[in-house]
């Protein structure tokens, strides 16, 4: 499936400062990829050079292929963008901050504010409620209407459940779901792990302006979840044994262990299989392994 967006080598600087370093990424057109990274990371510089907020210093970023100036400004127009806490007209209230975001995309469609408004859950707000006056969970919702006001290919959501109670990210994580079988491409920024794993179809790992890891949903089945740790001073002869065994598992060694997962097998039957088949081992336990461990692991 070709990339609605990709970088490639992408290098930029502040001074002494490497904010992203020979940087590559792609987001799959139609899918949901995340973007997970500690606190300067260089996810938001990356978000600003996509969207041409700041220039790069080396490398290519394309958008639908395209990689000249005058061809990423016009596509550019077409990206959603929830960065976030969004800013807004305090005076006034949601459907004239909409109508400025409209105005400035050359669109003038006051029924379509309010279809959009209905679909963020912000329809049974007092209409003449000034922006002021929203909750910090309004104001997210109030800046997804505004990244979907011109109907985008591309979204871009940073921390999009900010300020959301947890009804609120359910609700949130069935809209971006929504959205993406629309056909809409997603890049998906939050420190949220467990919600990162219910949506994204990919995701791309960042520390210190370096990609660090990519994974693909396939790929995570297999990375994180139920794991048999088996304890053995043979891990290649056990190894051997259980790929020819489970063909359709994920067996990883590691120093003094075999990692099993990716298999429907009982602790206890495997214990049984090793015995009947004369296979000794020091130990067999159960790990369970999520994103968060996982995340933690490759960004030490």
């Amino acid at each position: 499936m070709p990339a609605s967006i990709e970088l490639k080598g992408v290098c930029k600087k502040y001074r002494k400062f490497t904010a992203l370093d020979d940087f590559s990424f792609s987001a799959e057109t139609g899918r949901i990829t995340g973007l997970i990274g500690p606190n300067g990371a260089g996810k938001t510089t990356m978000i600003r050079s996509v969207l041409g907020l700041t220039s790069i210093d080396s490398g290519t970023i394309a958008i639908n292929g395209q990689t000249d100036r005058k061809a990423l400004s016009d596509l550019r127009r077409n990206i959603g963008t929830l960065i976030e806490y969004p800013t807004f007209f305090g005076s006034l209230n949601a459907v004239e901050n909409l109508r400025i975001n409209q105005k400035m995309k050359g669109m003038n469609n006051t029924d379509e504010i309010y279809r959009i408004l209905d679909l963020v859950g912000l329809n049974e707000v007092d209409r003449k409620k000034k922006v002021s006056g929203f909750s910090l969970g309004m104001k997210q919702r109030l800046g997804l209407a505004k990244a979907l006001i011109a109907d985008p290919d591309i979204l871009i959501l940073d921390e999009p459940t900010n300020g959301l109670d947890p009804k609120g990210i359910v609700e949130l994580r069935e809209f971006i779901l929504e959205l993406k079988n629309k056909g809409k491409t997603i890049i998906l920024c939050s420190h949220i792990l467990s919600e990162m794993e219910q949506l994204a179809s990919n995701i791309t790992f960042i520390n210190k302006g370096k990609q660090i890891k990519s994974i693909t949903s396939e790929e995570l089945s297999t990375e994180f979840g139920k794991k048999i740790e088996i304890v053995t001073n043979e891990t290649e002869k056990i190894s051997n044994f259980l790929r020819e065994r489970f063909s359709e598992a994920s067996v990883k060694q590691e120093n003094n262990s075999v990692l099993l997962s990716a298999v429907n097998i009982q602790f206890m039957e495997l214990f049984d299989l090793f015995k009947k088949n004369n296979i000794s081992v020091n130990g067999i336990t159960e790990k369970n392994i999520s994103l968060e461990d996982y995340f933690m692991e490759i960004v030490k």
